[in-house]
Parts: structure tokens; sequence; C-alpha cells
């Protein structure tokens, strides 16, 4: 008998919880009960060799639910009874422990949907099988949960353009030839409705306005946005590219159907958004505008004209990004500066007071130290060019990075000199980052952020202020910024002449903001006034010192600051730059 390969719960419920969020929530909360003995488990794991069988739970031996042969035989078995094919699209109905599943995606099925109404059985095959491939592929849909069957049939029935193919079914732990029948059906109807080309809706069965999309980074600034749209009075809808739904529905093939659904009014994304190529070719090709809206450096990203001519316009937040546009004769960059995305909690935080904090990133967790050892070992020698890059940014700032990068390296031999530019400017940002800060150890004075912090061998002394954690993203920021007496900002050394996001967002929320001095303040916000700034770590310590001594000072600046975001520096704002600058008017 074999050995039982380790459990890939983890990895498992991690990827579950990137791809079906509310998914993963639901499969917790039944995990927790099962284990506080708050819920009965209803089902038994067998071991046998390097699979599990299972029965159900009770007094006596309860009914098999895989078992009592070989679960893979039997979902192999399940298998050969349909024919497999590039264009075959097959769903299957109660996975159970997840045998036939697994089985089926390594099969050059076309599209594959499993359907499982029973969450504590999923909870289970999360300790059985390798669910990863099947979570994360385009191809693939999961839907879990009581009401799935339901929810199959509501999205047969909306969707019905994107079942232009005949699905193969196979019946799991609970065959029903009456439901069988139902299901066979229902996609053989949609397939026909495809065919005779009525109206195919794969996403929302009402027109918008405007519609978002964004990788997962960026999909905690949705709400603040979808939230300005209607203020301004416009229906949007948003996507994140880890939306499992949207991935499946929205595949390249089905883009068309997808606009002929919904029609927007215009197409935004945020940093490089969510759409493949050549979903953006068929947005071009139905004349339906389109943008982006970078909360980092475009030129991270190795823009190539091919896919960004398709764009009609690139907003930026910095002047000194999307150089790389300009370069290849790029014609829609804008500049559109940074917006705050949050706002004074409406009710009271339970969160304690702090005397001087600093939320952001170590810098650390982006993979810079991985990075560069991987170069050296692609190009033995170039440590030193990398470290001299990251003093000459410090020093003389983004814009001669940008210029110097290519005078000192080889690009061929790199990759992506997009990848560098970012790497070099996070190594420089950290250094100058430790620089500030450690004039603050000592203080009363804590930092939010990632377990970089906690790093005593990369951080020194700061480590013994790190709070411990992160603050959730938005309301638990709010929180921290609005309860803090002093909200300490750094920049990104990708910012030379911008405000960042935590500028816009603390002043919002009320906070006082000490800020590092830039330009870009100049003519924005009244220094002094409405928030203060310093330029060396000294200076920084000493208005530390200086606030925390005059409270009523530190409040009516905040005050200030406060009007004046609210007064021209929200979404709503931004949005409203963005419309305009498009043209765009509402149907």
């Amino acid at each position: 008998m074999s050995e039982k390969a380790p459990s890939p719960f983890g990895n498992n419920l991690s990827c579950l919880g990137h791809f079906y969020p509310s998914e993963e929530r639901r499969v917790r909360r039944i995990l927790d009960n099962l284990r506080s003995g708050r819920q009965k488990p209803r089902f038994r794991l067998l071991p046998l060799g390097s699979e599990y069988l299972c029965r159900t739970s009770g007094s006596c031996e309860g009914k098999w639910v895989h078992g009592p042969g070989m679960p893979s035989l039997r979902a192999q078995d399940s298998l050969n009874r349909i024919a497999s094919g590039e264009s075959t699209p097959v769903a299957i109905w109660r996975s159970g422990l997840g045998y036939v599943p697994a089985l089926a995606a390594k099969q050059p099925f076309s599209r594959l949907i499993v359907l499982e109404p029973d969450e504590e059985l999923f909870a289970l095959s999360l300790e059985v099988i390798d669910w990863r491939q099947i979570l994360s592929s385009q191809q693939c849909l999961l839907i879990l949960g009581p009401e799935c069957r339901n929810r199959f049939l509501s999205l047969i029935r909306s969707a019905a353009g994107f079942f232009h193919a005949p699905w193969k079914w196979i019946m799991g732990i609970e065959p029903s030839e009456e439901l069988l029948t139902e299901f066979e059906d229902l996609t053989r109807e949609t397939c026909q409705r495809a065919w005779e080309s009525e109206p195919r809706i794969p996403m929302d069965s009402r027109a918008v306005d405007i519609w978002m999309h964004g990788p997962p980074t960026t999909a905690m600034f949705f709400p603040a946005i979808l939230e300005s749209a209607g203020s301004l009075d416009f229906k949007s809808t948003a996507r994140s590219s880890s939306d499992a739904r949207f991935r499946f529905l929205c595949s390249p093939p089905e883009w068309a159907h997808f606009l002929e659904g919904t029609r927007p009014g215009f197409l935004l994304g945020l940093n490089r958004g969510a759409l493949p190529p050549a979903a953006e070719k068929a947005v071009a090709e139905s004349s339906i505008p389109q943008a982006l809206y970078f909360l980092e450096d475009p030129d991270w990203y190795d823009p190539k004209p091919e896919t960004w001519s398709l764009l009609d316009r690139v907003y930026v937040f910095d002047p000194g990004h999307g150089k790389c546009l300009e370069a290849m004769g790029y014609k829609g960059r804008r500049m559109l500066p940074s917006a705050a995305a949050l706002r004074l909690p409406s009710t009271p935080t339970d969160l304690p007071r702090y005397a001087v904090t600093f939320v952001g990133s170590s810098g650390f967790n982006r993979g810079v130290e991985r990075y560069f050892d991987q170069m050296e070992r692609m190009c033995p020698g170039i440590s030193p060019v990398f470290a001299q890059l990251i003093e000459g940014t410090l020093e003389w700032g983004a814009a001669w990075l940008k210029t110097e990068i290519p005078n000192r390296v080889d690009i061929s031999r790199i990759g992506s000199p997009g990848l560098l530019l970012k790497m070099i400017e996070e190594a420089a940002t950290i250094r100058r980052h430790l620089w500030y800060l450690n004039a603050l150890v000592g203080s009363p004075f804590a930092i939010f952020g990632d377990s970089g912090w906690a790093d005593s061998t990369r951080v020194g002394a700061l480590a013994a202020h790190y709070a411990g954690r992160g603050t959730v993203y938005p309301m638990e920021t709010a929180g921290v910024y609005s309860s803090s007496a002093i909200n300490i900002n750094l920049f990104h050394l990708q910012c030379e002449r911008s405000l960042i996001l935590r500028v816009y967002d603390v002043m919002a929320c009320g906070g006082f903001l000490l800020s590092e001095y830039t330009p870009a303040f100049e003519g924005v916000f009244r220094i002094g006034e409405d928030l203060d700034v310093f330029r060396t770590p000294q200076e920084l310590k000493e208005k530390v010192q200086f606030y925390l001594a005059h409270p009523e000072r530190r409040r009516g600046i905040a005050r200030c600051g406060q009007r004046a975001v609210l007064r021209g520096h929200t979404h709503a704002h931004r949005l409203r730059r963005i419309v305009e600058d498009l043209g765009f008017t509402r149907h």
C-alpha cells in the first residue's frame, strides 16, 4: 500500500481565498465550527492507501459517499463515458471529495464547471486532492453551496451566448436521471438560442456607464470609486482579475458576447487592468473608450505599442511616469493626481489612541533581494552596478535612474527593463525610509505593516516599534489615521513630483499629516496650515516633539487639511476629469 501524500489543505485554502474569497470564508466558518464542537461532523474520512474513502457519520456504519472500492477508479470510469476534446465543455454535479474534477482537469476539455452543494464535504476535499489547478484556471469554475443548482441555472439562462457548444454532464456522488435530463435540456436550449443569435449577456443584465477592472492589488479601491461614480449619477460595476466568474465567462473568445450584453459607456482599468490583449482589442473594435489609471509607474510594465495603442487614455499621477509611452509616440498619456479613497469612520473606532504612527510596507516582501540574487546568477558581476544605481537614485532621483539604466546595463541580458527599474526604486526606497524612521527610535512611535518590520537584522532598533500587524484597508486603516496624534508620510522613490494616496487618505480621515517634503505640495496644500513637512531625520524628530506638545495647533491643522482634501481631491473629482476628458455622455 503506497504512502499517503502530504495534505494539500493549506495551499488549497490559500488558493480558494485568492480566487473565491466568499467561498473561502464560508469554508473557514464550517471548519472552525467542526473543530470547536459547535457543529457535529456529518462525514468520516477513511484512509485507504494513497486515497480516502468516505462515509456519512451516524450511530451505525453510515452510507458510502466514496467507496468501498477505490474512488479514483470510479472517477476514471465516469470520465471514460464521455468523449474528451478541445471543444468539449464538461459540468460535474456533486463532486464529493473531488476525484472526478481532479482527473477532468487533466483532460483537454474546453471548459469545466464543478457544482458541489455540500460545503462541509467540499471542506474535507481540501485535505484529499490538490484543487489549485482547478481554482486558478480560467477554464474552470467552481459553484459551491446549497444554492449552487439555482446559481448554475441562472448563469446559463443569462449567459446563453457562452453556452454555444453542447455540454457533457457527469453525475458524481448523487446520480439523478431527472436532474441530468433537466440540465441537458437546459444547456441544449441555451446552445440553440446562441445559434439563433438571441441576446447574449455573459455578466450583468443591466447596461453600465462605467465598467472598472484591475488586478487583485487594486480591488481595495473599487468601493470608493464605485461610490464616487454613484455620486456623479453613473451606473458602474467592477471586476478584479481574481474574480473567478469574471475570468471564466470573459475569456478572450467570449469578449464579443460580453460587450454585446453589457455595452458599457467606457472601461476604466486600474494599473495594468484585468483585460488580456485579446480583450482590449475586442473592446477597441467595439468603439468603446477605454482608459487605464495608474497608481504605479506604467514604465514598470514594459509597455508595447501594439497593446497600449488600443487605449484611449493612460492616466499617471506623477509627471515622471510613463516616459516609455511618450518615447514610443503614445499620445494618450495624461496627468491625474491620486485621490482620497478613505474618509473619517462613520462609527467610533475601538482602536486605541496612538501618539505617532507610520502605516506602510517595509519593502522586504516585494522580492528585491531575490531579484538581485537571480540577476547576479544570470549576469555574474552585475551586483556592483546595481549598488551604484541604488546610490545614484538616492542622490539624484528616479528621473536620473531612467536615463542611466540603458547606459550601465545591457538591457538584452536582464529580460525586463521595467522590472529592473522597479527593483532599483524599491531598494532605494527601503534605504530612505529606514534613514528617516530611525530618527524616531525610542519615541512613542508605532509602525503598522508587514512582518519585515519585525526583522531586527534588517531594520535594527525599529523592530521594537512594530505594532505586530498591518491594517485592513479601508476601515481599519482609516481608524488608525483618525486615532493617531501624528501620521508620518514617506514617499516611494518613484514619486518625485507627486502626492501619494497616503497623503490624501490621512487628511480625509481627519488625521494630522507630517510628511516628507516634496515640491508637489506647493500650490496644492498650504504647508503649516493644512499639513506640515520635514526635510531631514533631525527635523522629523523635532517636529514630532513639537506637535505632541502642541495638540491644539495640531488639531487645527488636521481640520484644515481635511476640508482641503474633501473640497477637491476625492475620487469623484478625479472621475469627473476622466469623464470630461473622454467626452463621454451617458446613455
